[in-house]
């Protein structure tokens, strides 16, 4: 004689997708829970073990389904990971499957008062130029990631050229 006991899953995912280009990532994941979800956050990584949190979405009542839409507004260029971190409305933790997305490599500059931190996929010379044309800090970046540090310009409006090619305008306060 034969018993079948019938046992819910606490959680299917029915679907996760990532797509995009450089400008924005859009995620979409569907889900059913026989248990309620309070929060869902979309995370990524550059090597699938470090993560970071791109969007949250939160619910005081609890989902037990859903399709969720997620968006990274400010993707890296190469090969990101992302996945789903579903927290339960009992703080039990649960993840997505993670899915890569190969985006093209991007020059990418961030300036912070007198840093500059960048990621370049060549070698070129950095620029902070000001409203006037002058150069008030220059420096050599070779191709990867890093950052450096310049003289702190006063206050005002410059632009950022790398390898006269690149060209953006900024703002310090």
């Amino acid at each position: 004689t034969a018993t079948i006991t019938n046992i819910i899953l606490p959680l299917s995912i029915n679907t996760f997708t990532v797509s995009g280009n450089i400008e924005s990532v859009k995620a979409s994941f569907q889900f059913e829970s026989s248990e309620l979800v309070c929060e869902l956050k979309l995370e990524r990584s550059t090597d699938r073990i470090n993560f970071n949190i791109i969007e949250t979405k939160t619910t005081w009542q609890g989902w037990s389904e859903g399709w969720f839409q997620f968006e990274d507004t400010d993707p890296l260029g190469g090969l990101s990971y992302y996945r789903v971190r579903i927290i339960h409305c009992d703080q039990e933790i649960t993840f997505s499957k993670i899915v890569p997305l190969q985006l093209p490599k991007t020059n990418r500059f961030i300036v912070s008062s007198n840093e500059l931190t960048y990621d370049v996929k060549e070698n070129g010379l950095f620029e902070l130029v000001n409203s006037m044309g002058q150069i008030v800090a220059s420096k050599q970046l070779t191709e990867g990631s890093g950052s450096t540090s310049f003289t702190k310009p006063a206050k005002g409006i410059y632009f950022l050229r790398f390898r006269s090619i690149f060209e953006k305008k900024i703002l310090i306060e």
